[in-house]
């Protein structure tokens, strides 16, 4: 994202933390960290890597579908039963940018698997669009701090 007017210019990213690629700056020494850390760290590794100060990357914990966990309301609208599973794993993991990123338990493969008709590409944007930015906002402090620094410019 390039953000510009009167003053300099800067760029952002939005990268998954789930199957970031291991040949991402960084990426092996932060492998054991909890998910908020790791991707700060990683954050940190890449502008350090790029070395350029207009640079603020952001990684999204663990993928863009733990933002969806944080709309179980929304969920719950268009899948009857996902809101419940939603807040039960969110409950049970401390967050949505903390819950599970194994091959069958990260956020997107959870909403697959508890509702067929899931589409990660129609529902998850749709469900996000839909629920208050404050809602999510409470919920991802990792994604709060980034919204954050998009607003101060």
């Amino acid at each position: 994202m390039l953000l510009h007017g009167a003053g300099p210019r800067l760029v952002t990213t939005f990268f998954d933390l789930y199957a970031l690629p291991t040949d991402f700056p960084g990426f092996a020494a932060s492998s054991g960290s909890d998910p908020i850390a790791r991707a700060t760290e990683l954050e940190d590794d890449l502008s350090s890597h790029i070395a350029d100060d207009r640079l603020n990357p952001y990684i999204q914990v663990h993928e863009a579908e733990a933002l969806v966990l944080a709309c179980p309301d929304q969920l719950e609208v268009r899948h009857t039963g996902l809101g419940a599973l939603a807040l039960q794993a969110v409950a049970q993991e401390g967050g949505p940018e903390v819950v599970d990123d194994g091959p069958t338990t990260a956020p997107s493969k959870r909403l697959e698997s508890w509702a067929s008709a899931y589409s990660k590409t129609g529902d998850g944007p749709a469900i996000v669009a839909s629920t208050d930015l404050s809602t999510i906002r409470q919920q991802c402090e990792h994604s709060n701090g980034w919204m954050s620094w998009l607003e101060s410019w």
